[in-house]
């Protein structure tokens, strides 16, 4: 069973203990590969947050209004259970991922962060969640919704991916030893 975009779905219908569900964050310039990232997540049978399908952030991003956008990603991570961070060469420019990794660590969200295979230096702080450095560590953190049972995940997982559908930017295999922290 594949996963959903919850965006709009959690906006509408609100709870105050939400399913397990994964908030991506990503610099803008990075939307490609997030949309890779997405893509590859739900069709895994993860339930996700991502961004290009709320509309009123994309309003509120186009219009210039900080505030709304803050006000929609704060509703994204009040929603989340998980946040994905998504660590490219260009994520050290942004500074909604800054903000959104301290917002989920800030609700106890359990947080990891998905290494692109072209980064060698990050920040302290990015080594405080589990760092996903190649394609397996991905598969093994990405959190089961209650919806998905262990076998179902299991069967899809085979019957839906072969060894050449992998994310492009993120290695087959990487030791955690080649990335450096300042």
């Amino acid at each position: 069973m594949p996963g959903r975009n919850l965006f709009g779905i959690r906006r509408a219908h609100a709870t105050s203990e939400p399913d397990v569900c994964v908030f991506i964050s990503h610099f803008h310039r990075d939307k490609p590969k997030a949309r890779e990232l997405a893509r590859f997540l739900v069709k895994l049978g993860a339930d996700i947050y991502f961004d290009e399908d709320d509309a009123l952030l994309q309003l509120a991003d186009e219009s210039g209004n900080e505030l709304r956008v803050v006000a929609c990603i704060e509703a994204g991570l009040t929603n989340c259970t998980h946040l994905l961070g998504l660590i490219t060469p260009n994520t050290e420019k942004s500074w909604w991922v800054p903000y959104e990794i301290g917002g989920a660590t800030g609700r106890k969200r359990e947080c990891a962060h998905l290494i692109d295979g072209e980064v060698k230096n990050l920040p302290a702080y990015i080594n405080a969640a589990k760092l996903l450095t190649d394609q397996k560590e991905l598969r093994e953190w990405l959190p089961l919704s209650p919806r998905i049972t262990i076998a179902e995940r299991y069967l899809h997982t085979l019957t839906n991916f072969s060894g050449e559908e992998q994310l492009s930017f993120i290695p087959e295999h990487r030791a955690k030893g080649e990335i450096k922290f300042y």
